[in-house]
Parts: C-alpha cells; sequence; structure tokens
C-alpha cells in the first residue's frame, strides 16, 4: 500500500523569523516551546547565519536588519527567495526518502497542484 502523499505549502513570500522556524524545525513546536528555543542563547546568531548562506549577504548586513528574530527591517524584496529556499529544501528532504508529496499554493484559492 502506498503512503499518503505528505503536503508542502508553496508561498510566494515568507518572513525571515517563518523562516528560521521551519528551517530548523520549531514550527513543529508548541508556541511556549519556540519562544523558549528562540529566546535561547545563540539562536539569532544561527538565524543570522543561515540567512547570510541563503540570500548571500554578509554577517553585518543582516545583523543590521533589526533586532531578536523578526528581523524588522528585512528588506521584502527577498522574502520570496527565502520561500523558494525553503520550498527546494522541504522537496529535496522528502526526495531523499522516497516519499509522495503535494504541493499547495497557499496565495491562490485553485492553487493545488501534484509534483
Amino acid at each position: 500500500m502506498a503512503a499518503a502523499p505528505v503536503t508542502i505549502k508553496v508561498r510566494e513570500e515568507i518572513s525571515p523569523e517563518q523562516f528560521c522556524l521551519e528551517w530548523f524545525g520549531l514550527h513543529k513546536l508548541s508556541r511556549p516551546e519556540q519562544i523558549r528555543e528562540q529566546s535561547s542563547r545563540g539562536y539569532r546568531k544561527r538565524c543570522i547565519k543561515l540567512l547570510c548562506e541563503v540570500l548571500g549577504k554578509s554577517f553585518s548586513t543582516v545583523n543590521h536588519w533589526g533586532s531578536g528574530t523578526s528581523f524588522n527591517k528585512f528588506p521584502p524584496e527577498y522574502r520570496s527567495r527565502l520561500a523558494q529556499v525553503l520550498l527546494y529544501k522541504q522537496v529535496k528532504e522528502l526526495s531523499a526518502y522516497g516519499r509522495p508529496f503535494r504541493a499547495i499554493n497557499t496565495q491562490r484559492e485553485s492553487g493545488e497542484f501534484r509534483i
């Protein structure tokens, strides 16, 4: 019997805070656990390093995009890049395990499609 497909959300944009949550797997935790992890020593630095790698920016540049992990001065034009990178990571992980998946476009009502 074939496994049920895993659903992947296809988003046009994602905030840097949500990107880090999902990249590091914290989105699977309860909200209080997420807050505890986000407040832990080194989490912001991990997010900055990740954003540097993904966007090709310097540590100093990303660090100046705001305090905490909300990065309130984050340039909006990079939000779509974060969404693309996260989608690629999810597809790569599922493909590595041979898991079937389907993608749902969260930006459009009729956007469900299979990959």
